[in-house]
């Protein structure tokens, strides 16, 4: 079930992720602790009466230590405390395709692995960058990049373009990145950002299993480390481009939720 306009899915399925989605049966009544990573589809709480229903079964799985990466949403987002902590969708957005991308924590393993994020990463975008980025927010949630227009009418730094939140086990992500619309354009940086978004459940579930931590840590594992340990399982990532490393060792299984 796509979101609107939302053609992210087949890009997950280009990286070699398992995909399923989400019917308002399994949302009320499934296991979604068997999924690696959930992804709701671009302004899915508009679209889907029953997720704005069951939204607290997505904040019981990210308790549990599932990974929930929410694509932009328009102000409905701001109807109910739909993010695990109080947040609301702004106007923000920046419109410029090349204006400057700010990294806020650079030792995030979301910029570090299995792709290095640098400035080559936010080349050929088209269009813009992102819109509709998250606005007032509670201080448990963490900003990771800032940006700024280059048109003297949208003036400012802006932030709330991808932002995290720790809770409970789990992570919470909100993206207002324009991911939806440059994956299907082949932007490579977009694949890059997308394969590591989709690999930190892998930290949640290392510090979980190998710590036996009852929160996740922030603590940050550069690439090759050994605290990684994705040679446990097989391999099913390819990379999407021949420029986007593939991601390697685990079967991730994800799921999308849309309209």
């Amino acid at each position: 079930m796509d979101g609107v306009g939302d053609k992210v899915p087949p890009a997950i399925e280009q990286l070699g992720a398992s995909i399923e989605f989400v019917d308002s049966d399994e949302l009320a009544w499934g296991d979604l602790s068997r999924f690696d990573v959930i992804v709701t589809g671009v302004r899915a709480y508009e679209r889907r009466a029953d997720l704005r229903a069951n939204n607290d079964r997505l904040l019981q799985y990210v308790d549990g230590g599932g990974t929930l990466i929410v694509q932009y949403n328009k102000f409905e987002f701001n109807e109910a405390q739909y993010g695990p902590y109080a947040a609301e969708v702004s106007r923000n957005r920046v419109t410029d395709e090349q204006a400057p991308v700010r990294l806020l924590r650079t030792d995030h393993s979301v910029f570090g692995w299995p792709n290095s994020i640098g400035p080559a990463t936010w080349s050929n975008w088209v269009q813009e960058r992102g819109l509709y980025f998250l606005g007032d927010k509670d201080p448990q949630y963490t900003d990771l990049v800032e940006l700024e227009d280059t048109f003297e009418w949208n003036p400012g730094v802006k932030r709330g373009a991808l932002v995290e939140a720790q809770y409970g086990s789990g992570r919470w992500i909100y993206v207002g990145l324009g991911l939806w619309r440059q994956l299907p354009a082949g932007t490579v940086g977009a694949y890059q950002l997308l394969a590591n978004l989709l690999s930190l459940w892998s930290v949640n579930k290392l510090l979980i299993n190998e710590h036996s931590l009852s929160r996740w840590s922030t603590d940050v594992y550069p690439p090759g480390d050994k605290i990684f340990y994705w040679s446990a399982r097989p391999s099913r990532y390819t990379a999407p481009l021949g420029s986007a490393t593939p991601l390697s060792g685990s079967k991730v299984r994800a799921t999308a939720i849309g309209s």
